[in-house]
């Protein structure tokens, strides 16, 4: 793993360490998408079974996603961005390296090949997988610019993207390197946590991060060593979700997660029940949709979004 690491420092950006600011929310990005500048921010929880990958498309068109589940989800992950008319990716964000949120990654950077920026956390794992992803990095020439706590990612002049973990090198847990981020567009906020774990969430708190947000993606696909009862309270979302595998051998989401969130009113969606997921914000409110790809395309051509 050693000998990957150094690979993986090879590949960062130098202006980082040279004393690259945090980025300016103001910035927009410039996407090849056939999206037309909206008031709507659509943030896609992909149904990729046991596994992560969201996509989130901004009011002016930049496109960003979050992890791209198992390699055998690739085929599914690429029809659903192609449905979406998603023709460049402008941020990828690979939150660990858990192959149940990177198979498909090697797959999506060989197809894509340019990307405005790729945020990883400072950790490297020995597995076929994360090798992939470091030999697609280095066979289309890019670089990787490291996820740490209180950096903005630029995207959309309207939308604030900040991370808000990992805050230390290191971590005895590999899910705790996960790479948190905070998204606010108007009056709503997300937070997407990866597969983040109590310690973490417990420093984030620490830190002083302002957390109350109005959707939650579940830690660990709602498993019962995340979410905790000061989380939830701390953050406050209206709803929650769960990006989890039809009866998955795992159990996720946990019980004991299902019961805080009914028991402090937050209202649950399950990509193992509900399928895809859309949220729609104007800023002010949020919209849901739910359903197959089919389903999903079908109510965004009536409701003209």
């Amino acid at each position: 793993m050693k000998k990957l690491f150094l690979i993986l420092i090879l590949l960062i950006q130098v202006l980082f360490f040279a004393g690259e600011s945090p980025a300016s929310s103001d910035t927009c990005i410039a996407s090849a998408t056939s999206f037309e500048a909206t008031n709507l921010l659509q943030v896609h929880f992909i149904d990729v079974g046991q596994g992560d990958c969201t996509l989130i498309i901004s009011p002016s068109g930049s496109t960003m996603l979050i992890d791209a589940g198992l390699n055998k989800e690739f085929e599914n992950v690429m029809n659903y961005l192609s449905a979406m008319g998603v023709e460049k990716i402008d941020i990828l964000v690979v939150t660990h390296p858990d192959l149940d949120h990177i198979g498909s990654i090697d797959e999506i950077i060989n197809t894509f090949k340019s990307f405005y920026r790729i945020y990883m956390p400072l950790y490297a794992k020995e597995t076929k997988a994360f090798r992939y992803i470091v030999e697609a990095i280095l066979d289309n020439d890019l670089q990787i610019v490291p996820a740490l706590g209180g950096y903005f990612i630029p995207f959309d002049p309207a939308v604030n993207l900040e991370v808000v973990s990992p805050n230390r090198l290191h971590y005895d847990d590999a899910n705790n390197y996960s790479v948190v981020i905070l998204l606010q567009y108007g009056n709503i906020r997300f937070l997407f946590t990866g597969d983040a774990e109590v310690e973490v969430e417990e420093e984030m708190l620490s830190l002083g991060y302002d957390l109350d947000v109005d959707l939650l993606k579940l830690g660990h696909h709602g498993s019962k060593g995340s979410s905790s009862f000061e989380f939830l309270l701390a953050t406050s979302p209206e709803f929650a979700v769960a990006s989890v595998g039809e009866n998955n051998r795992y159990g996720h989401p946990a019980m004991e997660t299902i019961n805080k969130l009914e028991e402090l009113n937050i209202k649950l969606f399950r990509t193992d029940e509900a399928g895809n997921i859309v949220a729609i914000s104007d800023g002010a409110t949020i919209t849901f949709i739910t359903g197959s790809l089919d389903d999903i395309e079908n109510e965004l051509k009536i409701s003209g979004w």
